[in-house]
């Protein structure tokens, strides 16, 4: 084990979000525990716990580093084009599926995550897919009401909430699910766009 003198608390802290974001990407969430973390980086279970309240904490902070890499990512897209937005959502779960799956079981359901990380992180996200909609054609957005931030931030989170679902969907299927879930994150973006008509 490495002596705690040799590396600052920050310094520990993280090595420790690195070893976590490692485990996660090469074996999945379950695989995840404070043992494997302490052996990857040299240290004792009491020095993880010294930088991290406990196990979720350092999990909050692991899904923090993965919103803001899917941010990052649908940046470098055309995050104006809504259809590009969702495409790009629906593959970065595809092709990073352990950091998502493990963003999808716990970082969704945490309501008030302690890590400030986490929030800003979040925060993001519902910023740039504010930013999509608002590029959008939908006559439904002119309405003086959808311009109120917080029923801005409703529908971009509702848009969110969306496309977690169709990424699940397509994470739990079989044969075909990736071909289901590009019709259907298309057809949910193009019901945002308002571009088809949804009855009567």
């Amino acid at each position: 084990m490495a002596r705690r003198n040799k590396h600052s608390l920050d310094e520990i802290k993280a090595m420790v979000l690195s070893a976590a974001e490692a485990i996660v990407i090469e074996e999945g969430g379950g695989a995840l525990t404070v043992r494997k973390i302490a052996m990857r980086v040299g240290y004792t279970v009491g020095s993880i716990y010294m930088v991290f309240d406990n196990m979720a904490d350092v999990i909050c902070h692991v899904n923090a580093k993965t919103l803001e890499h899917i941010a990052t990512m649908l940046k470098q897209q055309q995050p104006q084009d809504l259809h590009v937005l969702g495409r790009a959502y629906l593959d970065y779960a595809h092709q990073n599926h352990h950091r998502w799956r493990l963003l999808s079981d716990t970082g969704f359901r945490e309501n008030g995550c302690a890590s400030e990380a986490y929030q800003a992180s979040a925060d993001a996200l519902i910023n740039l897919i504010e930013s999509s909609l608002a590029s959008t054609n939908n006559p439904n957005l002119s309405n003086p009401n959808v311009n109120d931030p917080t029923q801005k931030s409703l529908l971009a989170r509702t848009l969110w909430a969306g496309m977690q679902g169709v990424c699940a969907n397509m994470l739990d299927g079989g044969t075909g699910s990736v071909k289901a879930a590009e019709a259907s994150m298309h057809l949910l973006t193009t019901l945002f766009c308002g571009t088809v008509k949804t009855g009567g």
